[in-house]
């Protein structure tokens, strides 16, 4: 009869096993499968976000264009000034233009272009954002 009983004991004991591994593969299973969501989440994001990554730079650069060609300008017409009183008006155009650059430092609708390019940029490229699970999004 205690042969019976040590059975029903090594029964239960490996049942009990079985039902622990089974949950545990389960588990480690649904892990991958959000860790591959997570992924496939970032991706999306990432392709999503890349045409507004096209458009602040093309903003950026069209801004900066407009400033350059202000100071190649203004460069030329000191160059090819003919008297003093051209020179120093070519003078002060340039004196104008190039101000106007450091002032505004390459600001693009109030923003600084190279701060809006490395927000855009580090998040384009991996930076942070929300996954599958709906963390909060961070950016490195």
């Amino acid at each position: 009869m205690t042969w019976l009983w040590i059975l029903i004991a090594v029964v239960v004991v490996l049942l009990l096993v079985g039902i622990y591994l089974f949950n545990r593969i389960i588990r480690l299973r649904n892990e991958v499968n959000t860790g591959w969501s997570n992924i496939d989440v970032q991706l999306k994001r990432r392709n999503d976000l890349i045409p507004n990554l096209v458009e602040t730079v093309k903003a950026y650069a069209a801004h900066e264009r407009g400033v350059f060609e202000e100071v190649t300008a203004a460069r030329a017409a000191m160059a090819n000034a003919s008297s003093p009183a051209a020179a120093g008006e070519a003078d002060s155009l340039l004196g104008q233009a190039l101000g106007r650059r450091r002032r505004l430092g390459g600001m693009v609708d109030g923003f600084s272009g190279s701060r809006v390019l490395r927000f855009s940029g580090s998040r384009v490229l991996g930076g942070g954002g929300a996954t599958a699970r709906g963390d909060d999004v961070v950016l490195c």
